[in-house]
């Protein structure tokens, strides 16, 4: 025989496990009603007027579970920008970049108010050698109010540039002007006493396009 204490846990575990279910399935409701009253319109419509309705109801749809998605997000959400390689002679937050520089195929950088943090990047690399050199860890350190506040647990950094860092830090609140510095913590597999200098920072970088486009606003002028 279960006992009392026994019974309320079962119920106490039902109902969380109810409560998730329902959470889940709340995002998806603005795409279901609309399909659902779009079909109920459509019943005896004409085929073609039926057909573009429903690409229309459909995109809609799609359209509102996105921003019911964002919206949720948004409420946690702090700073998002992309990642870019350094150059040298560059200090931010007493922290000074690599002695050359380095570029990024893809990087991004997200920050939520509770601490959270993650960072992925893709083709952190030296472009004159075409890998990531002796660097073989990083981490990532949120600078509030141009000063230091935390820095992250190392990851490994692969001879292609690729690193993923996520991990949760104890912030200021608020945190004024952030930036996140990827720095240098191990080269040649040997972890660093301290962290050393970035090799990329959040910001952002004109590509070909951006200076093309330039150009050619200047030549027209």
């Amino acid at each position: 025989m279960l006992s009392r204490t026994s019974i309320l846990v079962c119920r106490l575990k039902t109902r969380s496990r109810a409560r998730f279910r329902a959470l889940s399935f709340w995002p998806a409701l603005p795409a279901f009603a609309i399909a659902r009253s779009a079909s109920l319109i459509l019943k005896n419509g004409d085929p073609r007027t039926m057909k573009r309705m429903t690409v229309s109801t459909t995109v809609l749809a799609c359209l509102l579970t996105a921003l019911f998605a964002v919206g949720a997000l948004a409420g946690e959400l702090v700073f998002f920008s992309p990642v870019v390689g350094s150059n040298p002679n560059i200090t931010i937050a007493g922290v000074v970049s690599g002695g050359a520089p380095w570029v990024v195929r893809h990087g991004s950088a997200i920050l939520t108010d509770g601490g959270r943090i993650r960072v992925d990047v893709r083709g952190l690399i030296l472009p004159s050698t075409g890998n990531t050199g002796p660097v073989t860890q990083v981490a990532a350190s949120v600078v509030c109010s141009d000063a230091v506040a935390a820095t992250s647990k190392s990851v490994n950094l692969s001879a292609q540039g690729n690193a993923e860092i996520s991990d949760r830090l104890t912030l200021p609140s608020p945190c004024f002007g952030p930036v996140i510095l990827i720095r240098v913590t191990g080269t040649n597999n040997t972890p660093l006493p301290a962290p050393g200098p970035f090799i990329a920072s959040t910001g952002t970088i004109k590509d070909a396009k951006d200076h093309e486009a330039d150009d050619n606003d200047a030549n027209d002028n």
